[in-house]
This record gives structure tokens, C-alpha cells and sequence, in this order.
């Protein structure tokens, strides 16, 4: 690309390939002065994340750790997962606890983004694996029932047996 400015400093660009004959006209029509070596570095700098794709980025990854946790247990997601917390089951306990860890993880999680929000924290390789190595832990009961037979399924004929 080449690139020019007007007197307003309005940045204008022109493919490389754009004949010179066209190109002149446009900077004489235009009153174009091509960008020094300096500002072409800074117009092609990459951009700093913006604090809304910082946080969707951040909320995105939070969410794929929890769905993995519940996947590991045999849950389509963490939100199946916590839905068993709803009523008395045989994964009423697991889902409370996937319930409780889900909320504390999104409390801990929204404590970070504020403080990266009011500058108390910067976004560095190091301070993302802080975070993420202090994010709330999963406590599953000690039996876990999502991942075992339960007694009343060894129990319970198939559908070609009789009774």
C-alpha cells in the first residue's frame, strides 16, 4: 500500500499496483504529501485490544473451562450441569456443586475484569496465568454419580426383556 495525507491529515491509500499516472492526478487533485517511514509504521502498528474485546475474549475462555469441567462428567455443558441443582436427583449434589463453582468463578472473573477496567491490573501473559491459576477450583462430592452406574440402572430390565 502507499499511503498519503491531505492537509488535514486525513490518511488516504492507494494499492501498490494503482499506475502512477492515476496516482499523480489523485495527489496533485488532492494536495497528498506521502507519509513519512514514521507514520506509516504507526498507521500499520497492530491496535491494542479494546476493554470490550479483552472482556468478550476473557468471558469466552471462562465459559469454554466450565463447559470442558462439565463435559468431563458427562454433561452437554456447565449450564445442564448446574440445572440438576434444581431439584432433588441422583446429580442434585454434583449439580450444586456445579452450580456454586459456576458462580464463584463469575464473581472472581468480574472482580479481575473491574480491576483491569480501573487500570489496577494489566493484561500480561504473566498476570493471565495468575488469574487463571486462582480461579475457584470444582469440589465435587466424593461420590460422584454422573459418571457411575447407579444401582437402580443394573436393576432395570431392556426393553426385549420380560419381567
Amino acid at each position: 500500500m502507499k499511503y498519503y495525507k491531505n492537509k488535514n491529515n486525513e490518511i488516504y491509500a492507494y494499492d501498490d499496483d494503482v499506475s502512477d499516472e492515476f496516482l499523480n492526478v489523485k495527489i496533485a487533485e488532492l494536495g497528498l504529501k506521502k507519509l513519512s517511514k514514521k507514520e506509516e509504521q504507526e498507521l500499520n502498528k497492530p491496535k491494542e485490544p479494546t476493554l470490550e474485546e479483552i472482556k468478550a475474549k476473557f468471558l469466552s475462555d471462562i465459559d469454554t473451562i466450565l463447559n470442558q469441567k462439565a463435559h468431563e462428567k458427562g454433561y452437554d455443558n456447565i449450564a445442564t450441569a448446574a440445572s440438576y441443582a434444581a431439584m432433588p436427583n441422583p446429580f442434585y449434589e454434583e449439580g450444586v456443586a456445579f452450580f456454586k463453582w459456576r458462580s464463584e468463578v463469575y464473581t472472581y472473573c468480574y472482580g479481575i475484569l473491574e480491576k483491569v477496567q480501573k487500570g489496577e491490573l494489566a493484561i500480561t501473559d504473566e498476570n493471565i496465568a495468575k488469574v487463571m491459576q486462582n480461579m475457584p477450583k470444582l469440589e465435587l462430592p466424593e461420590t460422584s454419580t454422573q459418571s457411575e452406574t447407579t444401582q437402580e440402572e443394573t436393576q432395570t430390565p431392556s426393553l426385549g426383556e420380560q419381567q
